[in-house]
């Protein structure tokens, strides 16, 4: 769903950069921002609230839902960081500072074999999930620390909390 709604904004993204209306940029980027964590962060509250209800229902099998629910959880909870830096990934992609965008995944996918591999092995099926939420989230603080301090100054602290705990404690109180 959230690559659904990047591809759809990806074209305003970029039609907004393009434009040297800096106040219609930054108003459009929480439009963006919030548009996407409204839809993405009660969803993804639903399915870690109910994911042993979810998955005892698309398998049928109790203790199946039992031993995979922590599982999913931190799935849900990795997957969502994830989206959380879509709106900041399409802005610097657009910005043409791909050598950063690279350099991230590129260091992520170095490390993910490796760490992976050892993890789910000596851990289990657990650890992956811990590894999940643990690489989208550094990735989403990365992004996020990089994108407000070289390309969209000032607005900061207006997306954290208009832009992301808004639909959390809208989520939370739903």
């Amino acid at each position: 769903l959230g690559t659904s709604i990047k591809g759809a904004l990806f074209p305003s993204i970029s039609a907004d950069i393009i434009s040297t209306d800096d106040q219609m940029l930054k108003k459009n980027y929480h439009y963006y921002s919030q548009s996407l964590n409204f839809l993405i962060i009660p969803l993804a509250f639903i399915i870690i609230l109910f994911a042993k209800d979810i998955i005892f229902l698309w398998t049928g099998d109790h203790f199946t839902s039992i031993k995979i629910t922590p599982v999913v959880t931190l799935l849900t909870i990795g997957s969502l960081f994830n989206c959380l830096t879509m709106i900041e990934y399409s802005y610097v992609f657009v910005y043409e500072r791909i050598k950063f965008l690279f350099y991230i995944n590129l260091i992520c996918a170095l490390l993910s074999l490796p760490i992976l591999y050892f993890l789910v092995i000596d851990l289990g099926l657990l650890s992956a999930g811990i590894y999940w939420v643990f690489l989208n989230l550094c990735q989403w603080l990365i992004l996020k620390l990089y994108f407000h301090n070289n390309l969209m100054k000032k607005v900061f602290f207006k997306n954290i909390l208009y832009d992301i705990l808004m639909p959390i404690l809208i989520s939370r109180a739903i």
